[in-house]
């Protein structure tokens, strides 16, 4: 009697054993499980970080003289430093809690912001003016300019020497304009020489078939 009480508690023994180990064995599966989610989240949010970006600015000038220009950069939900590029020396352009910086170029100087987030509104401003010299963006005169941030967006301004003011300048680039719509329109309002030129062959044809066909019937007439 007494060895078989010893068989029943030893193979309770091996049972509460193979439980155990079995239960071990289930939660290193579930852990193994979550550090394999663990490493597909971290794939994850390593795919997802944006591409590089750069966002150059380029400042013309067609004269010697050297001219220290001063801009301001405005960027919407952009705030804290971002590095830049200017020649070969690399610095931090410091954005304020609204999304304003302000730096300088000097004549026929670029400057390259990186790493700026992309689809943001921009506005850039060149604060100097100068009478002699006329200020475009991107081919427009004017001297601010807006649009969105993109991989790799670029600016490009000239200060061109001129002997119009701006003013003067702008107006005569309208007044140009308003010459070449109203050319235009006069072309289009205006008769085709062409056709009419068509109309007077035609008409003289027609008028030289009638007078043919007049005399024939006269002729037969008087015979």
């Amino acid at each position: 009697m007494y060895m078989q009480r010893k068989y029943v508690y030893l193979v309770v023994s091996l049972l509460i054993i193979a439980v155990v180990l079995f239960q071990a064995q289930e939660n290193s599966s579930v852990y193994l499980n979550n550090d394999s989610i663990n490493e597909v989240k971290l794939t994850d949010d390593y795919l997802s970080i944006e591409e590089e970006t750069k966002f150059t600015i380029n400042n013309y000038q067609n004269d010697d003289n050297v001219i220290e220009y001063t801009y301001e950069l405005t960027v919407d939900g952009v705030s804290g430093a971002y590095e830049y590029s200017k020649g070969d020396k690399t610095n931090y352009l410091v954005f304020t809690a609204n999304g304003y910086a302000t730096f300088t170029l000097k004549s026929n100087e670029s400057i390259v912001i990186n790493d700026l987030p992309k689809d943001k509104s921009y506005t850039l401003v060149q604060k100097n003016q100068y009478d002699n010299y006329t200020i475009t963006i991107n081919n427009e005169i004017k001297n601010q300019t807006s649009g969105i941030t993109g991989i790799s967006t670029e600016v490009t301004i000239k200060n061109s020497t001129s002997t119009s003011t701006p003013k003067e300048k702008k107006k005569e680039q309208e007044n140009d304009k308003k010459s070449e719509e109203k050319k235009e329109q006069q072309k289009d309002k205006g008769p085709n020489t062409a056709v009419i030129s068509s109309v007077v062959v035609i008409g003289v044809i027609v008028s030289l078939i009638i007078g043919y066909l007049l005399t024939k019937i006269k002729i037969k007439r008087f015979e």
